[in-house]
């Protein structure tokens, strides 16, 4: 609630929820400032105060006009306006990177067969039922995972599994989560797929060596290992170091490359993660009949398939460099609304050098 993002590539062509409020400066010198400000942790506040609703919280567009806007001089508003270009920059090149590698997978392992699975149900063989695992879940056999796998088989010069290629593949182990000011910082299984996320959860219960398996170093997979199969269970994330030195949930699965690696780490995550030729491979392996889990004996005997040297690093080279960006974005989103929270405090303190010298005319929404 009351958390402001910069629209970029990823919802090109798009229907936006008319629960998300919209604004547009009038004046383009005008937005990236806008935009931190909204994101400063005072400003936040005074948004959580306008909010109605017992159940459901609300912000409406009339407590956005009612807001106070920091009218700083053109001179200081410019960074922030260069700022606001270079997230949206780096956000835009990041998807365009994974589309174009998601289409250069699609081209090496094959195009699935044109089948339409959403037409009704579907059967499978008992031998496949019954025979080595036993798995009885109807997603398990589903024929989007199928065809998903099949064409892997097909497509691959040869295949080899993730424990072969990782140096460990885990889920750490629960703890009691004590929360305070003093502590670590903390991300859950969400947060590593939004967009510049609210990072206000410090864990104080995890000290010393305790958090070593807590703590990601860049590289890193990560994956969703618990929740809906049509939520965030089974994305794949690579770390970068926006992630390093934060307590990452015990509901996020890792994968830590090899010191000398086997395979580029930005082409195991589209091995895992290409939305039709990988995602349903790795949710075809969630349990559970509530809240569907993801282990990771069943991410180890994922197979990779293995195709020319030359694709496989192309591959990798964009998937890494889209991850660099949106950790580049992160950090410049974390740093601007900090700016912007010290010019508010700096006015709140009576220092008045920085604001416009007319401060008649109305917010540039």
């Amino acid at each position: 609630m009351g958390r402001a993002t910069l629209a970029d590539a990823t919802i090109d062509n798009t229907l936006i929820s008319h629960d998300l409020l919209r604004i547009e400066a009038t004046d383009d010198s005008w937005r990236g400032w806008i935009y931190a400000y909204l994101r400063a942790p005072a400003v936040r506040e005074m948004m959580k105060a306008a909010q109605y609703g017992h159940i459901i919280k609300h912000l409406e567009t009339h407590h956005l006009d009612g807001l106070p806007i920091l009218r700083l001089r053109q001179e200081l508003r410019a960074p922030f306006e260069q700022t606001a270009k270079a997230i949206i920059a780096a956000r835009d090149r990041a998807h365009h990177l994974e589309l174009d590698a998601e289409a250069e997978y699609s081209r090496a392992i094959g195009a699935l067969l044109d089948q339409n699975w959403e037409a009704g149900g579907f059967s499978a063989r008992a031998s496949d039922i019954f025979g080595r695992g036993r798995r009885l879940e109807g997603n398990y056999h589903n024929p989007r995972a199928r065809a998903a796998e099949e064409a892997v088989r097909n497509g691959a010069k040869r295949l080899e599994r993730v424990a072969d290629l990782a140096e460990r593949v885990f889920v750490p182990g629960r703890f009691k989560h004590i929360y305070g000011d003093e502590g670590a910082p903390y991300l859950d299984s969400a947060q590593i797929l939004e967009v510049a996320p609210d990072v206000d959860k410090r864990v104080l219960s995890l000290k010393g060596e305790k958090q070593a398996g807590y703590f990601v170093d860049a590289g890193t997979l990560l994956i969703p290992c618990s929740g809906q199969l049509h939520g965030i269970i089974g994305s794949v994330v690579l770390a970068t170091g926006w992630h390093e030195n934060k307590v990452l949930t015990n509901h996020i699965l890792r994968i830590i490359p090899k010191p000398k690696a086997a395979i580029r780490i930005g082409y195991l995550q589209m091995v895992l993660g290409h939305p039709q030729l990988g995602r349903p491979r790795v949710l075809k392996g969630a349990f559970g009949s509530s809240v569907p889990e993801l282990g990771p004996d069943y991410i180890k005997n994922l197979t990779v398939p293995r195709i020319s040297a030359g694709i496989e690093d192309r591959i990798a080279d964009a998937m890494e460099e889209a991850a660099h960006l949106r950790g580049k974005a992160d950090e410049l989103e974390e740093k601007i609304s900090a700016e912007a929270e010290e010019h508010l405090n700096q006015f709140l303190g009576g220092d008045l050098g920085h604001i416009e010298p007319s401060v008649a005319s109305s917010p540039s929404f």
